[in-house]
């Protein structure tokens, strides 16, 4: 549930920074606990520290381009930022073999570690007070509307002042002796009966009062969740389905493409060619992805295009045992995968309503790393029970044909006016 918390936190002002700084610290502390874990336990806990820095560091930079961002450039300037992961694709393992040699698997990971802790300056040097500048903005225009249906400040004050034959009615008043207004309580109580029943009426009021705020905080709740996409869109809900079942595929791609290349027996300097060609994919995927993103067609529509041509690429993997074969599907793989990880939230910003997309993104982000979850597990598994990767690829593709299945009434049902 780390995403809908980090949302909630980032909607207060003078925490977004705080945020974005935190979750760099915590990516790179995280990978560096890792060099010193002793077993296995620690470094699955450290690992989930690397990656709840990793979570609040994505969700906090696209929530910021979110608003700082034209609604023109927000998909390219979103690919853009996304397409740094092919680069990290084909650095890695080279960095990890040639660390590796020369350090240890320890001292790699400590220095890969510390290259992290780039991220930190970089954080710390984006600014989000055009958001606040907004916020006062919009303060700004209510008071002026206020002001507006009020009337002027001067004009109230000549209205509300007493007139001239209420002036010395008063100050005659006052010039008077024995007309003094001040009675102690007890004795207007004893003089006057009524007030002990008003006063008790009045104690029965506030305590009516009160169970009708409390209702009204019911009430509330009831109808802010009618008020949601959720409710008013159901066909929302399946896009997150969709992204559940694109974390399955999209960690079982990346977490068994290098073994079932080394499997299959080609060599370590093969099986990093192959991944440089996956990189090369997954860049432009990104790339194009934000780029043609309601400029060439609807994300939905290029989203079910890439899953169509992602399911092809993965079967000529797992039937045609060929190494060429193998580096033009890594490639053609990644540029799909890729871009659906990209178009996947642009669909969800184009169909969420603008005021409630940060809360959609975190769900849609919590699906998928839901699925990512569940990804690695049943991939591996498959792999074990029929000793082979071909049978992980073959499963893959058909969660491929499964997230175009569910994506498809997405874009045949359109979304409601009143949404």
């Amino acid at each position: 549930m780390t995403p809908p918390l980090i949302v909630a936190l980032y909607r207060v002002r003078s925490l977004r920074r705080v945020i974005m700084i935190l979750g760099a610290c915590l990516i790179s502390l995280g990978v560096i606990l890792t060099a010193l874990a002793t077993n296995n336990g620690l470094v699955a806990i450290y690992l989930s520290i690397a990656g709840i820095g990793h979570c609040m560091l994505t969700l906090s930079l696209t929530l910021a381009l979110d608003q700082l961002a034209s609604n023109q450039n927000f998909n390219l300037l979103y690919g853009v930022g996304m397409s740094g992961f092919g680069l990290g694709m084909v650095l890695l393992p080279i960095l990890a073999d040639v660390l590796g040699q020369v350090y240890g698997w320890r001292g790699g990971v400590l220095i890969l570690g510390g290259l992290m802790a780039n991220l930190v300056p970089l954080a710390m040097t984006i600014q989000v007070e055009p958001a606040s500048g907004q916020d006062r903005t919009t303060g700004r225009s209510a008071n002026i509307d206020t002001f507006e249906e009020s009337g002027p400040s001067e004009e109230r004050f000549c209205n509300d002042r007493p007139t001239e034959e209420e002036d010395t009615t008063l100050l005659s008043l006052e010039s008077s002796p024995g007309t003094s207004s001040y009675q102690p309580e007890h004795q207007l109580l004893d003089d006057d009966p009524s007030m002990e029943s008003t006063a008790v009426d009045k104690i029965l009021k506030e305590s009516q009062e009160q169970d009708a705020s409390s209702r009204s905080i019911l009430d509330s709740i009831r109808d802010s969740i009618r008020r949601s996409d959720f409710y008013r869109d159901p066909i929302f809900n399946v896009m997150f389905v969709s992204t559940f079942i694109y974390g399955v595929l999209y960690c079982g791609w990346h977490a068994f493409l290098v073994p079932h290349a080394i499997l299959r027996g080609y060599s370590i300097r093969a099986t990093i060619l192959m991944t440089l060609f996956a990189s090369v994919g997954n860049f432009l995927g990104r790339l194009l992805a934000g780029a043609l993103s309601d400029r060439l067609a609807n994300p939905i529509l290029l989203f079910l295009v890439a899953a169509l041509v992602n399911a092809f690429a993965i079967l000529c993997d797992a039937f045609i045992h060929h190494y060429y074969v193998m580096l033009v599907t890594a490639c053609v793989s990644a540029l799909s995968i890729a871009g659906m990880s990209v178009l996947g939230p642009l669909a969800v910003r184009k169909r969420a309503s603008p005021a409630n997309f940060d809360v959609a993104y975190a769900v849609n982000d919590q699906f998928f790393g839901l699925g990512t979850f569940l990804g690695g597990y049943l991939s591996g598994l498959i792999a074990g029970m029929f000793s082979s990767y071909n049978a992980t690829f073959k499963f893959l593709a058909a969660v491929d044909i499964l997230v175009f299945s569910l994506m498809l009434p997405v874009l045949l049902i359109k979304k409601p006016v009143n949404v």
